[in-house]
């Protein structure tokens, strides 16, 4: 089910303007909103840990945050975030868990 008007397109990171730094601080940003709306999404992630969003519309953000995940130290805690941008205007949302459930939001 998707929440209308949370964000728009314009609010979306943008591979082409923006540096990886750039990039991460604006998704994080934008995961946080959906949280704060989103009671089934909050609930969803872990308290307490680290978050690492996958974008799979960015390769290069997905492949450096993926390393950096991979790189932390074994007793980091840390929830990654699979963001997908689809071309019907919707992002879907997973925590990569076996259990995580995915969440679609329409954005304009």
């Amino acid at each position: 089910m998707g929440r209308a008007n949370v964000f728009r397109a314009r609010d979306l990171p943008d591979a082409n303007k923006q540096t990886l730094t750039q990039r991460n601080i604006a998704w994080a940003m934008l995961i946080t909103r959906l949280m704060m709306v989103d009671e089934r999404l909050r609930e969803s992630m872990p308290s307490d840990v680290s978050m690492v969003v996958l974008p799979s519309n960015d390769p290069e953000l997905y492949d450096y945050n993926r390393q950096l995940a991979d790189a932390r130290p074994g007793g980091s805690e840390i929830v990654l975030v699979e963001v997908d941008v689809r071309p019907d205007q919707q992002l879907v949302v997973r925590t990569l868990r076996q259990t995580g459930p995915a969440f679609t939001y329409t954005f304009s």
